[in-house]
This record gives structure tokens, C-alpha cells and sequence, in this order.
């Protein structure tokens, strides 16, 4: 399923993409700010694909409708933090060269969309580190509000320990 919004065609992944992903991922300040480190290698990013992206409902690369380049990624995934079928969590990353010009508020605008029409869910909820005032702001803007800090709640690959700011918005939330 692709979703277009604007400026963006968000539509799924295939292993064709993995050069493009490699090279937003191997920045030092995008996998950090969503939990994960830096790509090392080509192959490093397959596997990742094959494992979180590929042959998923729901995850979507991000592609720039007026020039076609890949510039991120998106997913509507199950929320390990609540045992109800209808709701989901967004997650997402953005190449660091299109930061602050607003093409994540718009996917994220475009996965919600699809969460409360096609997929009819209650409520979509998302995280992010106290550090990132960026992805904070991003939900901010979408309708999320903030639930709460969950203290603790995740290591990191490099041993360090966040804090998790909880947000969610539901379905009457976003009408």
C-alpha cells in the first residue's frame, strides 16, 4: 500500500532500496537519535532490512515525490507497551539533509491518516529520548500528547540507559 501526501510518496521498501537507506543510516546523528547505532557496511543495512523493514505491512520508505530519492523510513508496528490489537506504534528516521524542513511531520500526517482510515485503530503512540527536542516536536505538531516518562526503559547499544518521553493520540484525538 503507498500513501502519498504533498510532497512524499511513502511506499514499501524493497531490497533495491538498501543503498539509499545505507547512506542516511551510517550518520552519526540519525541512528543515535532513534535508538541505534550507525551502519557500518552495505550489508550491515540488508540485514537490517530484511529483518525490520522488508515484507512488512504497514513500513514504508519515505521518497521525495519531486526528485524520487529515498530520503527516510516510517512503520506502523505493534506497541509492545499495550495488549490491544487496535493500536500501533510509529516509528521513524530521516537523512540528517532534511532535517527541519518538514517532510517528517508530513509522513507521520500521512501514516496517521492510514491508521485511523484503512486500518481503523484506536490509537497510535510513539517515543522518543528526552535528547531529541526534534522528534518531540514533530509529534507535537501531529495531535500527540504526551503520556508520560518512562524512566529507564531502554539500553542502548553502547551500553548507555534512556529515558522514554510516551506519547499517543487517538482516533478522536485526530478527527
Amino acid at each position: 500500500m503507498e500513501i502519498q501526501t504533498r510532497r512524499l510518496l511513502l511506499r514499501p521498501m524493497t531490497e533495491a532500496d538498501a543503498p539509499a537507506v545505507y547512506e542516511y543510516s551510517k550518520h552519526p546523528d540519525v541512528g543515535p537519535r532513534a535508538g541505534w547505532k550507525p551502519h557500518g557496511s552495505l550489508e550491515e543495512t540488508r540485514e537490517i532490512m530484511r529483518a525490520v523493514f522488508l515484507e512488512r505491512d504497514d513500513v514504508w520508505a519515505i521518497v521525495r515525490r519531486a526528485d524520487g530519492k529515498l530520503i527516510g523510513s516510517i512503520g506502523l508496528i505493534p506497541d509492545p507497551a499495550r495488549e490491544n490489537g487496535r493500536t500501533r506504534m510509529v516509528g521513524y528516521a530521516l537523512d540528517a539533509a532534511c532535517w527541519g524542513q518538514g517532510y517528517m511531520t508530513e509522513a507521520v500526517r500521512g501514516a496517521l491518516r492510514h491508521a485511523f482510515g484503512a486500518l481503523s485503530l484506536d490509537l497510535v503512540s510513539a517515543t522518543c529520548y528526552p535528547g531529541n527536542p526534534a522528534s518531540r516536536r514533530v509529534l507535537e505538531k501531529c495531535g500527540f500528547r504526551l503520556e508520560g516518562r518512562r524512566r529507564l526503559a531502554e539500553r542502548l547499544w553502547d551500553g548507555t540507559v534512556q529515558d522514554h518521553l510516551c506519547f499517543s493520540i487517538t482516533r478522536d484525538e485526530y478527527a
